[in-house]
């Protein structure tokens, strides 16, 4: 009976031994192919190898080199659900590989990737295609994860350098450019409030949902007021909503919103489609326009005084 309790120890131990070399091979193979660059990182100097580096990952992941250092060897360590996602979102993992590491990592929950999901070159190649109106793709916290041309022309997603740069939820609230943008801000704001109060319970144990949402209760009284009202008044409908915007150079814009599930990235893509002819007009102006730099509508723009750190920059 004791050799057999033996045995069996020592399969589990190679079991877990086996999976933690697993695991830190695929960290490594993860970080190697990520680009320096794409976390303004400097490229230049000698680099052994392709990827980040160690101390690189831990510095944006906000964990310890050393504790880093001992998970890609394979050590025998714990792991949090928090530490996780930040893997999760730095590495920039799929949703399948988000699965897989945490199997890897001994925790059976389903980490979202959120801010740095990677989309397939076929979900950027609908939205570029989309030349109705605005089009772009959200995470489950509202982070902006790709966008077509005309797009970025009316949000200016790529133009704003406050905190949360890349969430749409926050600028709403927080950029100045998006309160004018809307005709309608305070009811638009309070729609987006509801839909954020519908998926609150899907979000009880998201640790970046619920750091955005306080942080937007503290840092806007608008928010604060609206948030604390929908607990009473409840979500708003999923249905397709119109959208009013008031687009320097365009005028008035009016068009309908329609949300579709990106199954494979977890996220949500947003098509916005004109809904009067103005509208409609506007918008093959507009695409015209934005394939010709020296265009009179981009000048005016980048000229606009007005548009202070907002100035329109292509997409790179």
């Amino acid at each position: 009976m004791n050799g057999q309790i033996t045995m069996a120890l020592d399969t589990h131990n190679d079991l877990e031994s086996r999976r933690r070399r697993d695991l830190g091979e695929f960290l490594r193979a993860k970080r190697a192919l990520l680009k320096p660059s794409d976390f303004g990182l400097p490229t230049s100097g000698r680099r052994r190898a392709p990827g980040l580096r160690r101390e690189e990952v831990a510095q944006i992941s906000g964990i310890g080199v050393t504790w880093y250092t001992w998970l890609e060897q394979g050590r025998d360590i714990r792991v949090s659900d928090d530490l996780l996602r930040r893997l999760t979102r730095v590495l920039r993992l799929s949703p399948h590989e988000a699965t897989y590491l945490c199997s890897l990592a001994g925790r059976h929950l389903t980490v979202s990737p959120h801010t740095d999901l990677r989309l397939s070159e076929g979900v950027q190649g609908v939205l570029d295609g989309y030349s109705l109106g605005p089009a772009f793709v959200l995470d489950l916290v509202g982070n902006v994860l790709a966008f077509n041309r005309i797009g970025d022309f009316i949000y200016r997603f790529t133009d704003y350098d406050g905190p949360r740069r890349e969430n749409h939820l926050w600028r709403l609230f927080m950029d100045p450019y998006r309160k004018q943008l809307h005709v309608d801000w305070p009811d638009f704001a309070r729609y987006v409030v509801g839909l954020m109060r519908g998926v609150f319970p899907i979000h009880s144990d998201d640790s970046d949902f619920h750091q955005l949402v306080e942080d937007l209760r503290n840092s806007s009284p608008q928010f604060r007021v609206m948030w604390e009202t929908s607990a009473q008044q409840g979500a708003t409908s999923l249905a397709p909503s119109r959208v009013h915007f008031q687009v320097p150079e365009l005028g008035c814009l009016n068009f309908l919103s329609v949300r579709f599930e990106v199954p494979t990235n977890d996220a949500r893509a947003f098509f916005l489609s004109p809904i009067d002819q103005r509208t409609a007009e506007a918008m093959l102006h507009l695409g015209e326009s934005l394939s010709n730099p020296n265009s009179a509508i981009l000048a005016a723009t980048s000229a606009d005084p007005s548009a202070g750190q907002d100035k329109i920059r292509p997409r790179t």
